[in-house]
């Protein structure tokens, strides 16, 4: 369900996007093929709905002092949402691991949000306010007034550690990095 009128946006259109051309995948996959994320090509009229796009400027996270900070996660639990508006549910969390640092060295964080069945592969957000910059030669400028959102990643899965004999939920997502998008982009 897209929007079509951004002033009154219980005004929405349902559109079909295929899966399968002819039988073959349409999907487009990362060369690391254990990293949980594909990107679908779409073909919208862009004059007839109403997208708010992400580019670049969303993922470009280097001159930024970021630690452990607030995210939300954006997705239709369990196929549940606001069906007059056409508007997903958010769930607020955490980062649990340090910002862009591959845990255990895979291009994934952890975060501390509770998420359901249908919310994975939506976005992870991070908006910022009075956020810190650091230029070339490690300075460091507080932005006072400024904001800025940054998408963090997608939501995977939740992570499930093995304990003993057992697995246990830890109630922890892994975010996998943005980049990923970009990558296989590239690589298609």
């Amino acid at each position: 369900m897209l929007h079509t009128n951004a002033q009154n946006i219980s005004e929405n259109e349902e559109v079909v996007i295929p899966l399968f051309n002819a039988g073959n995948k349409i999907w487009l996959e990362h060369d690391n093929k254990k990293a949980d994320v594909v990107l679908i090509p779409v073909n919208l009229d862009r004059n007839r709905y109403v997208l708010h796009i992400l580019d670049e400027s969303y993922i470009e996270s280097s001159n930024l002092d970021i630690k452990i900070e607030k995210i939300f996660v954006m997705g239709y639990p369990f196929g549940w949402y606001d069906n007059v508006n056409n508007l997903p549910i958010t769930r607020i969390g955490h980062l649990s691991s340090p910002f862009k640092v591959p845990f255990q060295n895979k291009p994934f964080m952890l975060g501390d949000v509770q998420t359901h069945k249908g919310m994975s592969g939506g976005p992870v957000l991070m908006y910022l306010k009075d956020f810190v910059t650091i230029d070339a030669n490690g300075n460091r400028t507080m932005n006072i007034g400024a904001s800025r959102t940054l998408l963090v990643g997608i939501n995977s899965a939740t992570v499930n550690w093995p304990i003993g004999n057992e697995t246990v939920l830890s109630g922890l997502i892994i975010i996998w990095f943005p980049e990923l998008i970009l990558e296989i982009l590239q690589q298609n």
